[in-house]
């Protein structure tokens, strides 16, 4: 077995989002990462995102101390929607095409949105003891707006 190098271990630690992340503010991110699956405890469909800010003095940093989540459900559908809109997939298109969340997973991956963070509204920290950093609300459309999403890659056979 190789030693990796410290420099590839800090590396490889921050790619995944063991660093710290960018104070509370407003960034524009790219989804560097999006995986559709189910929330752990109530067995919730959900998205995860792994975001990155690409502009500003914390471009290269994560927003959230872990990734932000979105659910699909009845009770969040106005939620739900209010973050597609932000991608740019309309209720139109979601009837029309009906992805899985899968689909809709991997068409995110390398767009562009705006997000909120803030503290934790419990108070919470993290294992170190730092704050931890939340997304407020839901993804909002870039200043340019977001582009119309009109189809979807295909169905995964292990998905």
């Amino acid at each position: 077995m190789a030693d990796e190098s410290w420099e590839t271990l800090v590396k490889a630690a921050e790619e995944n989002g063991f660093a710290e992340c960018a104070p509370v503010g407003t960034y524009t991110v790219r989804v560097d990462g999006a995986e559709a699956g189910e929330s752990s405890k109530k067995k919730t469909p959900q998205i995860q995102f792994k975001l990155k800010i690409t502009a500003g003095p914390h471009a290269g940093k994560r927003p959230t101390t872990f990734k932000a989540t979105i659910y699909k459900t009845e009770a969040a559908a106005g939620m739900f929607m209010g973050n597609m809109s932000a991608f740019g997939i309309t209720g139109k298109t979601l009837i029309a095409h009906k992805p899985t969340l899968d689909q809709i997973a991997r068409s995110l991956v390398g767009k562009s949105v705006q997000i909120v963070t803030r503290l934790d509204r419990d108070g919470r920290t993290d294992n170190s003891g730092n704050a931890i950093i939340e997304m407020a609300g839901t993804f909002r459309a870039p200043e340019a707006g977001a582009a119309e999403v009109t189809s979807f890659p295909p169905v995964l056979a292990n998905a």
